[in-house]
């Protein structure tokens, strides 16, 4: 996933390339740049860098069938069902099954190290049993550029619908 001036990489299952995983990728590299904005919102990063170290950004997608064309042809979407910032406890007691996720992400922080001044984050994605894991990056002011927003879930609900009310225009969402 690619933003402005955010990095992040993913743990998936290994080798995974079954019709839910390709779906879930295909949707995270479509909304990669909400994502990453709305991650800097539900966690406040801009106030609290600390809730990185101890919370995640959940978000729960589900399927929606689209009605396409004339022909009535029905499309499946995935869509945002839940979204929330949760605390490692709750994740690790509600969906034990991630920990593997947590752990080879830390295994790789081991191997490549972090770079000073840099603010960091997970989200993670879970569409049927398929758990996507993002760690999100920043240099400390990049954070300066990015919005905060109270609606910001209304924004991120709205974009990642295809509804036309907002576009992403340089890591932040511009009302159309």
């Amino acid at each position: 996933m690619e933003g402005v001036g955010a990095v992040a990489s993913g743990m998936t299952v290994p080798q995974d390339v079954s019709g839910p995983r390709d779906a879930l990728t295909h949707w995270l590299k479509h909304h990669c740049a909400v994502l990453q904005w709305a991650c800097v919102n539900a966690f406040e990063l801009k106030n609290h860098l600390e809730k990185g170290l101890d919370h995640v950004f959940l978000i729960q997608l589900k399927t929606v069938q689209q009605t396409l064309t004339k022909q009535m042809a029905v499309k499946l979407r995935l869509q945002i069902e839940t979204s929330s910032l949760v605390n490692h406890v709750y994740l690790m007691q509600t969906y034990p099954g991630v920990v593997s996720l947590f752990a080879r992400q830390n295994e790789m922080d081991n191997i490549q190290g972090k770079a000073d001044g840099t603010v960091s984050s997970n989200m993670l994605v879970q569409y049927e049993s398929k758990w996507q894991l993002q760690q999100m990056m920043w240099e400390q002011g990049e954070l300066d550029g990015l919005e905060s927003q109270e609606d910001w879930v209304h924004v991120l609900l709205s974009i990642t619908k295809g509804i036309n009310e907002f576009k992403m225009v340089d890591g932040n969402p511009l009302r159309q």
